[in-house]
């Protein structure tokens, strides 16, 4: 029992991201801790490919208004604070 090695899971920091510029620079979403760092990086691998989905029917003949591209950078955002929050960056 004594040389039972126990499983730790990794899991994310907290990582703040879209600022707020009107509001001191204060940080609208959060990444929590505590969420496993496989599921973060599936979940922000999801919204990557979901932008690369959206930006490959725009290539082909798609349309791209603001709405479209505010909602891809948001996932972008997103994606890129699962990756900090998993990496530690």
């Amino acid at each position: 029992m004594a040389n039972e090695s126990v499983t730790i899971p990794k899991l994310t920091r907290a990582v703040a991201f879209k600022e707020i510029r009107a509001q001191d620079d204060k940080p609208l979403l959060q990444i929590c801790e505590g969420i496993e760092l496989d599921h973060a990086l599936t979940e922000a691998s999801c919204l990557e490919g979901a932008v690369r989905q959206v930006l490959d029917d725009v290539a082909g003949g798609g349309e791209m208004n603001g709405d479209v591209a505010h909602l891809c950078e948001f996932a972008l955002a997103t994606a890129q604070a699962l990756r900090s929050a998993s990496y530690g960056r």
